[in-house]
């Protein structure tokens, strides 16, 4: 039930924290070359990326709170080596 969904979220918090260090790596790497791009538009790319990575992890984070049985949890797990 309400537990098992609370674990299985808790489980995965780790992956949204690495998505988004990644994605602040790949966006300073970005813009380092990005010298065209004045301030407006280095934010506009920082909030696309944002929203990107966001998006992309909604809906298994969201399926994941739903796991009543724990099934996807372990999978979550062995994938991600959680």
């Amino acid at each position: 039930g309400w537990g098992r969904r609370r674990a299985a979220v808790r489980a995965t918090q780790g992956r949204p924290g690495q998505a988004e260090s990644r994605r602040a790596a790949e966006l300073e790497r970005f813009l380092g070359r990005a010298d065209h791009l004045d301030a407006r538009g280095r934010e506009l790319v920082g909030r696309l990326s944002h929203r990107l990575v966001a998006g992309l992890l909604h809906a298994p984070l969201s399926t994941l709170r739903d796991d009543a049985s724990g099934e996807l949890e372990r999978a979550a797990r062995a994938l991600f080596s959680l």
